[in-house]
C-alpha cells in the first residue's frame, strides 16, 4: 500500500505541476471535450478547466481506496480482496496514469491554439491500458469492484475463471490490434477501426460469460 500511495502521490504531483507550469500561457478558456475526430467542441475556463483535469488524475483510485472496505465488509469477504488488492491498485494507478497522460496532451492543445487533440496518440495510450488489464485478469478473484461482473461470473467461480482467462487474451490482443490500427491506418479510418477492436475485446468476454452460464462443472 505504501507504495501504491507514494505511486498515486507522484502522479497527481505531475498533474499539480503541469498545471501550474502552464497556466499562465493558457488562453482563458480551453478545450475539455472533444469529438471523435479530436476536434474540440466544449471549453470551460481555464481555472475551472484545471481544476477539473486535474482531479481526474487521483480520481479512479481514491475511489478504489473507498471500494475495497465497501466489498471487504459486504462483498466477497476480506480472504478474496486481500488476494486481488495488488492487481485492484495496480489496475487503478494505469489508469491514474493514462488520465495523467490526456491531461497533458489537452493542456498541449491548448497551449498551441489547435483546438485539436492527437486521436492517434489517445488510442495508442487506450490501448496500452487494454493490454495492462489483458495482463491482470486472469489474475483476479470474483469480486463487485472490477473485472467482467456480469450476472453469470458473480454467480459462479469457475464461470468467473474461465470468463477471465479468456478476458486476459482478449483485451491483450485488442489493445494490440488496437496500437496497430492506430498507428497504421489514415486518420479517418483509424479512430473507428481502433474502437471497434478495443469495444469487441471487452465485450467478447461478457458473452463469453452467458454461454458458458450453465456449464459450473469445476473448470479452474
Amino acid at each position: 500500500m505504501t507504495r501504491f500511495l507514494l505511486t498515486l502521490t507522484a502522479l497527481t504531483a505531475a498533474a499539480n505541476f503541469a498545471c501550474l507550469a502552464s497556466y499562465a500561457s493558457l488562453p482563458p478558456q480551453i478545450p475539455i471535450h472533444f469529438n471523435a475526430m479530436g476536434i474540440a467542441d466544449g471549453f470551460a475556463p481555464k481555472l475551472e478547466a484545471l481544476l477539473l483535469l486535474a482531479s481526474t488524475v487521483p480520481g479512479v483510485p481514491l475511489l478504489m481506496l473507498i471500494a475495497i472496505p465497501i466489498e471487504r465488509r459486504w462483498g466477497r469477504g476480506a480472504e478474496h480482496m486481500e488476494r486481488n488488492l495488488p492487481t485492484l491498485l495496480s489496475t487503478a494507478l494505469a489508469t491514474s496514469a493514462l488520465m495523467l497522460v490526456l491531461l497533458l496532451m489537452i493542456l498541449r492543445s491548448a497551449l498551441s491554439g489547435s483546438g485539436r487533440l492527437s486521436m492517434g496518440n489517445l488510442l495508442i495510450a487506450l490501448s496500452g491500458l487494454h493490454v495492462a488489464l489483458g495482463f491482470v485478469m486472469g489474475k483476479l478473484r470474483s469480486n463487485h469492484v472490477i473485472g467482467i461482473r456480469t450476472p453469470w461470473t458473480l454467480g459462479s467461480e469457475a464461470v468467473w475463471h474461465r470468463t477471465h482467462r479468456v478476458a486476459g487474451w482478449a483485451f491483450t490482443l485488442g489493445g494490440l490490434a488496437g496500437a496497430l490500427l492506430a498507428t497504421m491506418l489514415p486518420s479517418s479510418a483509424a479512430t473507428p477501426s481502433a474502437v471497434a477492436a478495443l469495444f469487441t475485446s471487452a465485450m467478447y468476454p461478457a458473452l463469453y460469460s452467458f454461454v458458458i452460464r450453465d456449464d459450473d462443472r469445476g473448470h479452474a
